[in-house]
């Protein structure tokens, strides 16, 4: 999938599938300042937003990161500090990160930010062959800069874009309980586009020339253009090609000639010239009416189906500066305050213990990890997302560290506490999972700088102990120390933490919400009034009127703490298969964690405590005798009870996915969509209800320091109005209103 390339004689870059260049001959900086910085007013408009603020720019064609890296010095110079650069760029064709370096050096004056892009850019962005490029495209969300935000959609342009939809195809199906004005008698498909986002403030029309690349310039392109613009967007484009020309005049924008850069003699600008480019809010009533549905003469081809009922009805931004309480201090609650208070909100963190983490995210040693799939389903490629975001995320984590080790010393790796990128290997623990891990590691992921599939032998040398099973390798994941990484994540001068207080009751107070709280300490009440609300305490989540009917339960989890001076080796890697086991912290291995539905007992058990280490010891037979711990053992308590460890309760969902999102109005769904009781299969052309600036971010599981990074940069750009770090199918996904949706279908 990546480009190949030759370099001409004043080493350009000239693409071999296209036959065309990549930028000017003459001065490419000076070409993408003059066609895309200067044709859209970015030096002006930046410097006119105010503190905090976002402002969005999308890209057909990333080729070289040139314009990117132009548009990164701009926003440097002229754009508030806190303001917020999101830069999205489609690219079927990525080049490697050495490419992308060699070609940054014919602009030395770009070197920072290049040096930037560089540290965060795969060295190779590789071909997922499990992902049919013909209709969809895969996504890559970058952090260059704390206020510079780079997403990379892989694959066909349109299709990319389409991805920042929330759409869903309609059927030809009408619901009875729709007016009969509205009803369509006609068998017709529809396409429903809604953002779900603020949209985009200006485009580079880029990529190859129409007559070179000519699959890109499409009316589709056009038409997503429109769908995804903000406001008075604008847009630049090098060309004035017939086909550009007509492709945005037929979706109403108004065009302009202005001379080409250089001996180019002209190009277009464009700008969308009514009140917004699309209706953004669609609310309760026919989506035909509010959210202008245009009859198509096919179907767009999509891999997903997406469903009205997660469109947010009247959705609106909560504006930056505005307080937002989150309820919970594990790592959901601490997450998203992160996520939160870097984008410019004020944020008080309720916790009804004395510490953060003192529920389910409170154990020593926790694994980055998750279950990938080789079939595409919605929870593999959550998993495989989130890997993805939480590597790059926890990155910064690791580094911090002073004590992260540099050499194999036994006692510096055992003074470690806070977490090491010490590598993980999940055990291929039969012949069908060994099949499915190889095809993981060689079509899906298919990058061996952060996964490879590998034999016994070469996972006993990286475990630096006996491994019997071939096993999945992710050698830039390790394990954290979830408490420290809490107190690190809320390390900010816009969040205040608020502990010893339950929060018993939320009331809807205008376009506000009041919290009844309850002191821990001295069972003193109160009352406090916010302008947004998150709600990030796993099944305590229950106790809340506006989220007592989701399906999550509580499953008990005890890990067992192992002392590291009973074990003869140095273990270099976690390593995972029925249980884990992670590199000695402070003189001992986490070993865990047991899964008991039943019991709701929160002491420790001296049977799980076996079951962990029989684990254990059928994964890693060097570092624990198999045979010293068996389950038929008559004096288990005997050989358990020195053990110490820590027992807690995750919380869980039916399909194991989070649930992530505004919280719906349970009620008003049965009313808008109960035909679904009698006909599940019927599409119903109307938007969810949820309530205004409620939001949930609970039910990950035992995936939480993979899951928690990005469901919390999802929440934190819906409220924010900033493009998603994902599809917007696989968001859908996450919507709490998904059960209720799910009961009446199955439920006549």
């Amino acid at each position: 999938m990546t480009d190949t390339l030759h370099w001409n004689d004043q080493g350009q870059p000239i693409s071999n599938h296209f036959d065309d260049i990549y930028f000017s001959t003459e001065n490419g900086l000076a070409e993408t300042n003059y066609v895309f910085l200067q044709q859209n007013n970015l030096q002006q408009r930046f410097s006119n937003l105010s503190e905090n603020s976002v402002f969005t720019i999308a890209e057909t064609g990333f080729g070289t990161g040139l314009n990117f890296l132009a548009c990164c010095a701009l926003w440097e110079q002229t754009a508030p500090k806190t303001a917020q650069l999101h830069f999205v760029s489609t690219e079927k064709y990525p080049l490697t990160k050495h490419t992308i370096a060699q070609a940054a050096t014919l602009w030395p004056e770009l070197q920072t930010h290049t040096s930037s892009l560089l540290k965060v850019y795969p060295n190779t962005i590789p071909l997922n062959q499990t992902i049919r490029s013909t209709e969809q495209a895969d996504y890559y969300r970058f952090q260059v800069t704390p206020t510079i935000y780079l997403s990379l959609l892989i694959g066909d342009a349109t299709l990319g874009l389409k991805q920042l939809l929330a759409r869903t195809l309609l059927e030809t199906e009408t619901p009875d309980i729709l007016p009969a004005e509205t009803q369509n008698p006609k068998s017709t498909s529809y396409e429903t586009d809604s953002r779900q986002w603020r949209g985009v403030d200006a485009w580079f029309l880029d990529g190859f020339a129409p007559s070179k690349n000519p699959d890109m310039w499409t009316p589709e392109l056009f038409a997503t253009i429109k769908k995804l613009s903000y406001i008075k967007t604008t847009i630049a484009t090098f060309t004035a090609a017939g086909v550009v020309k007509r492709g945005l005049l037929s979706e109403g924008f108004t065009l302009k000639k202005v001379p080409g850069y250089g001996k180019k003699r002209e190009m277009l600008t464009a700008e969308y010239p009514q009140q917004s480019a699309q209706k953004n809010t669609p609310t309760h009533q026919n989506l035909t009416n509010e959210a202008g549905i245009t009859p198509s003469p096919q179907k767009i081809k999509t891999t997903q189906r997406l469903s009205t009922w997660a469109l947010i009805n009247n959705y609106q931004t909560v504006p930056t500066g505005t307080k937002i309480a989150i309820i919970g201090g594990g790592l959901a609650g601490s997450h998203t305050a992160h996520a939160l208070a870097k984008k410019g909100y004020q944020i008080t963190l309720f916790e009804k213990a004395d510490t953060l983490a003192a529920g389910a995210s409170g154990n020593a040693q926790g694994i980055v990890y998750g279950k990938l799939s080789a079939s595409g389903d919605p929870l593999g490629e959550m998993n495989r997302y989130s890997l993805r975001y939480a590597q790059s995320f926890y990155s910064d984590y690791w580094r911090r560290d002073s004590k992260h080790p540099t050499t194999n010393n036994k006692e510096d790796k055992n003074n470690i506490d806070a977490g090491n990128a010490c590598g993980v290997l999940q055990l291929s623990l039969t012949e069908k999972i060994q099949q499915a891990h190889r095809k993981i590691a060689n079509e899906v992921v298919n990058d061996t700088d952060n996964l490879r599939h590998v034999s016994a032998e070469e996972a006993s040398l990286i475990a630096n102990t006996r491994i019997d099973y071939h096993a999945l390798y992710f050698p830039k994941l390790g394990w954290i120390n979830p408490p420290k990484l809490c107190e690190w994540l809320i390390q900010h001068p816009n969040i205040s933490i608020v502990s010893h207080t339950e929060i018993t009751e939320l009331q809807q107070h205008g376009t506000q919400w009041r919290l009844h709280t309850r002191s821990t300490e001295n069972d003193n009440s109160s009352t406090q009034i916010f302008d947004a609300v998150v709600i990030a305490n796993a099944y305590d989540a229950t106790q809340f009127t506006q989220t007592n009917t989701l399906p999550v339960k509580q499953i008990r989890g005890q890990v067992s703490h192992y002392p590291s001076t009973d074990i003869p080796e140095q273990l270099n890697t976690v390593v995972c298969g029925k249980a884990y086991i992670a590199p000695a912290s402070q003189g001992m291995h986490c070993l865990g964690a047991s899964f008991n539905l039943h019991n709701d007992n929160p002491a420790l058990d001296p049977v799980d405590h076996q079951h962990n280490i029989h684990n254990i010891a059928q994964q890693t037979p060097d570092i624990i005798d198999r045979y010293d711990y068996i389950p038929t053992n008559d004096d288990i308590k005997q050989k358990t009870a020195k053990l110490d460890g820590r027992a807690s309760f995750r919380c869980v969902t039916p399909d194991y996915l989070p649930i992530v999102g505004a919280v719906p109005i349970d009620a008003e769904l049965h009313t808008r969509f109960g035909a679904l009781r009698k006909n599940g299969r019927q599409t119903i052309n109307i938007a969810g209800s949820y309530y205004p600036r409620l939001y949930i971010n609970i039910g990950h599981g035992s995936r939480g320091l993979a899951y928690t990074p990005l469901c919390s940069e999802i929440l934190a750009n819906l409220i924010q109005g900033s493009p998603p770090p994902i599809p917007q199918y696989l968001i859908q996904k996450l919507s709490p209103a998904r059960f209720t949706i799910r009961d009446m279908i199955r439920t006549p």
